[in-house]
């Protein structure tokens, strides 16, 4: 008796489900980022969301800023799965586990992908007295001289750091790194001009502005093809492979979301992303849009999380 009641009350689920979901949404969708309202990470979300075709749709940004996007990362694991909550997440979800022994979510684990919003490149900018010009005779000179490149960078949980170890580890070759964590990329671009270090990654976007006044150069750029803001500039991966890296932004929503809210929630994404506004923001703002299917996009980041994993692990990097 008793299990037949169980299963005439899973049956009733079954059927009401559909009905609720149908729904689907009832009240605003939260966006959960880690970054300030002043970044520009706010603009994308908001630009992607005010396009979406269904204007039952409806989306807030709630910042959660801290330690590396950790806290909104954490907030969003533990919130609940009813498509209600959706998390800005960046290359960042997969390196903090990497770096904390304990980060408080797991991301294979925790989060589902809904939309590839774009990746961003970096440019190696260097003193125009350097003697050396490309990723090659970077590598040669290093070897000969073990140490003495010094490259700044912003922390080293940032991509400006683990890039270059990236590097570093690819060509078996040693730099010293400078951190600029609380001076910021500015104080390293006047330190690579003023020749106190040699190097440093710039976000893509920023680099014209550098380059132009003469005072750095620009080496190479770090994604699997040339950007399209220095289509002359060869890639590092062009020189050593296994040196690709990028900082991608994907939004994705904490795992257990029912499947057909999911697919509803992604579409509408989907459309607001092919919107003009949206193309133009992140054209403005220097990512490069990518389209990738779901499982395309949980492979991707496995792959993300095993190629950080080798820099952390050769370097013994934790945060207590």
């Amino acid at each position: 008796m008793k299990s037949f009641i169980a299963y005439s009350m899973f049956a009733l689920l079954m059927i009401l489900s559909p009905v609720a979901n149908s729904e689907y949404p009832t009240k605003p969708i939260r966006i959960v980022l880690g970054m300030s309202a002043a970044s520009t990470f706010p603009i994308i979300t908001r630009t992607i969301t005010s396009n979406v075709p269904d204007k039952n749709f409806h989306f807030f940004n709630d910042h959660k800023t801290g330690q590396g996007n950790l806290v909104a990362y954490q907030f969003a694991a533990n919130s609940k799965p009813d498509g209600y909550t959706i998390v800005f997440t960046s290359t960042s979800v997969v390196i903090n586990p990497l770096l904390h022994r304990d980060a408080g979510y797991d991301a294979s684990k925790n989060f589902e992908p809904l939309l590839f919003i774009g990746t961003v490149d970096n440019g190696l900018i260097a003193h125009p007295l350097v003697p050396f010009n490309t990723t090659k005779q970077l590598v040669a000179y290093a070897k000969r001289n073990p140490n003495k490149i010094m490259y700044g960078h912003n922390g080293f949980a940032t991509q400006s750091y683990l890039a270059m170890e990236l590097l570093a580890h690819a060509a078996n070759i040693k730099f010293t790194s400078v951190p600029y964590s609380s001076r910021g990329t500015d104080q390293a671009f006047i330190d690579v001009a003023g020749g106190q270090i040699d190097l440093s990654l710039i976000v893509i976007g920023r680099v014209g502005g550098y380059v132009s006044t003469g005072k750095v150069k620009l080496i190479a750029t770090t994604g699997s093809t040339r950007s399209k803001l220095f289509p002359n500039v060869p890639t590092m991966g062009e020189s050593i492979k296994g040196t690709e890296s990028s900082i991608w932004y994907i939004l994705q929503v904490p795992t257990g979301v029912p499947p057909d809210i999911k697919q509803r929630l992604s579409a509408q994404l989907i459309e607001g992303m092919k919107s003009i506004a949206a193309q133009s923001i992140l054209e403005n703002v220097g990512v490069e849009p990518v389209t990738m299917e779901q499982a395309a996009m949980v492979k991707f980041i496995a792959l993300e999380a095993a190629k950080w994993k080798k820099i952390t692990t050769s370097k013994q990097l934790k945060i207590e």
